[in-house]
């Protein structure tokens, strides 16, 4: 009888496993994104730099990832504050997808700017919400005279869910009597995170499978219906403004819904616009060195003349 049971369960653990491999492998894949390959699960912003970590990452080039002590792709600075500071919020773009640390354009802008120390404070994958955390995590280590959102037009949507891509799952806000709260403190491990960690096992999709549904059970994704993003902004503009740090919002591409110049005009917000042509044609379309390039002389030009003003 018990060799019976076992024969039985064993036949539908390999039957399953047949199933999913021939017809529902593609739902349950392995993440070859840096979230789960270079980065680390974070419980308050979803997924963050390894501090004092080094490796590669290799899409449309093969690039050198290397994270200093606070977990971000930038040089190590001084705790000591001998002159005015710029700091970078962004995604991908900001973190330099695609592109070796010495093209970006934050360090392009270091060397015409060196009477400034620059920040960069980008994590691929990240949304506004993400953005407003971090930058409240961080501030008073920094001390950022300046702050700038590089804001991507694809943030509005994922601004919406505690899910992204692969469901690598992320804080985020909800709007309680005209406030902003923070729905969840506390993120959980997406299944990325359990399969990394247990290599052997993610070798079984029935494995990858039961992670999945067992999480999606718990934790499911959430869909906001309320549109944030216009709230999340400014709520970046006035906690730097509180903190004594002037703000503005550099625009990856035109967000129709946002009427950037419309918005920005009401608000008192000063921004640019760095959309150019020189992208990579995969994984994103992310500036190339020469778009960096490009972005780097238009924040110069763009800071001077705020600065002078």
């Amino acid at each position: 009888m018990l060799k019976r049971i076992l024969f039985q369960t064993l036949f539908t653990l390999l039957l399953s496993e047949l199933v999913l491999v021939m017809f529902f492998q593609d739902k349950i894949l392995i993440s070859e994104s840096e979230k789960s390959t270079i980065y680390q699960f974070d419980s308050e912003l979803g997924w963050s730099g390894i501090p004092n970590s080094v490796a590669t990452f290799d899409r449309s080039v093969k690039i050198n990832v290397a994270h200093n002590s606070m977990g971000f792709r930038d040089i190590e600075h001084s705790k000591i504050k001998d002159k005015s500071r710029i700091l970078f919020l962004g995604d991908s773009f900001t973190w330099g997808y695609d592109v070796e640390l010495e093209e970006r354009f934050d360090r392009l802008l270091q060397k015409k700017m060196s009477e400034y120390e620059i920040f960069n404070l980008g994590i691929s994958g990240y949304s506004t919400d993400q953005e407003l955390l971090q930058l409240e995590k961080h501030f008073k280590e920094i001390r950022p005279d300046i702050v700038s959102l590089i804001y991507c037009e694809n943030d509005r949507l994922q601004n919406q869910s505690n899910a992204i891509f692969m469901e690598y799952r992320k804080p985020y806000f909800h709007k309680k009597n005209g406030v902003l709260e923070l729905e969840e403190k506390k993120v959980i491990k997406c299944e990325q995170y359990y399969y990394k960690g247990n290599n052997f096992l993610s070798r079984s999709c029935l494995y990858r499978a039961l992670v999945k549904i067992w999480i999606r059970l718990v934790h499911p994704v959430i869909w906001n219906e309320e549109d944030l993003t216009e709230d999340l902004i400014l709520a970046i503009k006035q906690f730097s403004e509180n903190n004594g740090a002037s703000f503005f919002v550099g625009f990856i591409d035109l967000d129709y819904s946002l009427k950037e110049d419309v918005f920005c005009q009401e608000n008192d917000l000063p921004f640019i616009d760095l959309a150019n042509p020189y992208k990579f044609a995969e994984y994103g379309q992310h500036w190339t060195p020469e778009g960096h390039k490009y972005v780097s002389e238009k924040l110069f030009h763009f800071l001077n003349e705020h600065l002078d003003n």
